[in-house]
């Protein structure tokens, strides 16, 4: 679901980005946090699924 939920930010990063709520700035800001958060859960979930 934490995944799914990176996906829902990501889109919401683009639109507001694209109705330029957001400068493109803060778009890459954030979208990098998005990002790093997301390799962070699939790591973690990877590590699960090993027994690790």
């Amino acid at each position: 679901m934490s995944l799914g939920s990176t996906n829902e930010v990501e889109n919401c990063l683009l639109i507001a980005n694209s109705l330029r709520f957001l400068s493109d700035e803060a778009f890459g800001e954030l979208n990098n946090r998005n990002t790093e958060i997301r390799r962070m859960m699939l790591s973690l979930i990877e590590k699960i699924r090993k027994g690790n």
